[in-house]
């Protein structure tokens, strides 16, 4: 910020509009240090550019904390734990990126950090109110900056959360989750194209929420008819293999009782004919029991 009277004019109405801002933040699971590591492949793409986003975010929001008060000792408790926070939480991205860890499995689930998202849009809310011909130029001009550098990283998001909901892997707490938070980057957004007048060129999360349900919906009934289709074809596996080994063993001791105690007289139950005939009618019942 330029002056003085902007940085705390923007502390003063920040907290006002987002409540939930000076309250202790916990620490966020992004990466698999202390938590098991995301396998979907879908999600994985999806989690790669979200968290760009997210870095971009959150060191936006560290920088601003910073201007307001450059001196450690004039921060108020909870204004410095939260930047301590923002900081880890962007160590913890970068360390994904870098190839240290993986990504959390609940990453994209969690909802921890949708306040800086808030915060951000709030933000370039306030610089964009500035007047690009007056003296505070430079915030306007660090605002359209970061709102394209946002909706440049964004532009890969739609197809990769399209893939991901075709392919069954998009859930709803993960869609929901990662649709809060675009909703913000949707303000953003609209904000740099009303002020350059200009057409927006990457989707909003109204245009492609609806489609993302649909498509999982789709994944979920198609996944389920595939777990009816192998739940079937062990039971036929099952059933076979079972007629076969039971048809083994039962006339296995036939035939051996009728070859060691058989007088092989004809017409006698003791016949060696009667124990095969008993054989035959076994694999009959079977073979009616199978059709």
């Amino acid at each position: 910020m330029s002056t003085v009277a902007q940085q705390q004019g923007i502390r003063r109405r920040f907290p006002r509009q987002y409540p939930g801002l000076e309250s202790d933040i916990q620490p966020v699971p992004v990466n698999s240090r202390y938590t098991p590591p995301l396998k979907n492949i879908e999600l994985l793409e999806v989690a790669h550019i979200f968290s760009r986003l997210e870095c971009r975010i959150l060191q936006g929001s560290a920088q601003v904390l910073q201007n307001h008060t450059l001196n450690e000792d004039q921060r108020e408790p909870d204004e410095q734990q939260r930047l301590i926070r923002l900081e880890k939480a962007d160590r913890d991205l970068l360390d994904v990126h870098g190839g240290k860890y993986q990504f959390s499995v609940g990453y994209l689930k969690d909802r921890e950090l949708l306040r800086e998202w808030g915060f951000a849009a709030a933000v370039h809310r306030e610089l964009f109110r500035q007047d690009p011909t007056s003296n505070d130029q430079e915030n306007y001009q660090i605002a359209t900056a970061s709102a394209k550098g946002l909706e440049k990283l964004a532009s890969p998001l739609p197809a990769a959360l399209k893939l991901a909901a075709e392919k069954g892997s998009l859930d709803v707490l993960t869609r929901n989750a990662i649709g809060d938070k675009y909703l913000f980057l949707d303000a953003i957004i609209n904000l740099l194209h009303e002020k350059l007048s200009t057409n927006r060129q990457l989707p909003t999360w109204e245009s492609i929420s609806e489609n993302l349900r649909e498509l999982s919906s789709k994944a979920s009934v198609s996944k389920a008819t595939t777990t009816d289709e192998n739940i079937g074809s062990k039971a036929f596996s099952i059933i076979l293999w079972t007629t076969f080994f039971i048809t083994v063993f039962c006339s296995g001791p036939m035939l051996a009782y009728a070859w060691n105690f058989s007088d092989r007289k004809p017409g006698l139950w003791a016949e060696e004919d009667f124990f095969f005939l008993l054989q035959g009618c076994i694999l009959q019942v079977f073979s009616l029991c199978w059709f």
